[in-house]
Parts: structure tokens; sequence; C-alpha cells
């Protein structure tokens, strides 16, 4: 009968052992699924602000040629410096 109890002890001890093993990887399932949340989250905020800054480099680049445009056709006339250019497209 003392064979019985120590080999149900054994048991019992590898179960606890098991047991807490089991515990302490679930905890750390739940810590890298948290870490995993945040980062995703973050790049989500950091693709947001990329494209956003995307659309105002778009915006600015738009604005500056624009700005380039009519500033070099006042500085540079086409017509008083290639006339012939005008006629022959």
């Amino acid at each position: 009968m003392s064979g019985i109890c120590l080999y149900s002890r054994r048991t019992k001890d590898g179960s606890n052992a098991r047991d807490r093993e089991i515990l302490s990887l679930r905890r750390q399932l739940d810590s890298t699924n948290e870490e995993l949340t945040s980062v995703g989250r973050a790049r989500e905020v950091a693709l947001r602000e990329n494209r956003r800054f995307q659309d105002d480099l778009a915006t600015m680049t738009r604005e500056n040629q624009v700005n380039t445009d009519i500033g070099f056709e006042e500085l540079f006339p086409w017509e008083i410096y290639f006339p012939n250019y005008l006629i022959q497209a």
C-alpha cells in the first residue's frame, strides 16, 4: 500500500508541476497577445500618419508646381525667347 501512495504522490507532484507550467505558458501567451495587439494599434496609427503625410506632400507638390509654372512663365515668356518653337509645335 505504501507503494501506491508513493506513486500517487509522484503523480500528484508531476501534475502540479505541469499545471504550473501550463499556467506560466498561458500567462506568456496572454502577454504576447496583448503586446501583439498594442503593436497592431501602433502600426495602424503609423499607417494613417504616413497616408496623411503622403497626401500633404502631394498637395504641396501640386501647389509648388503651379507656383513654379506661373513664376517661370512670368520670368521667361516663351513667345519672346522661342517664337518659332510655338509655331512648330
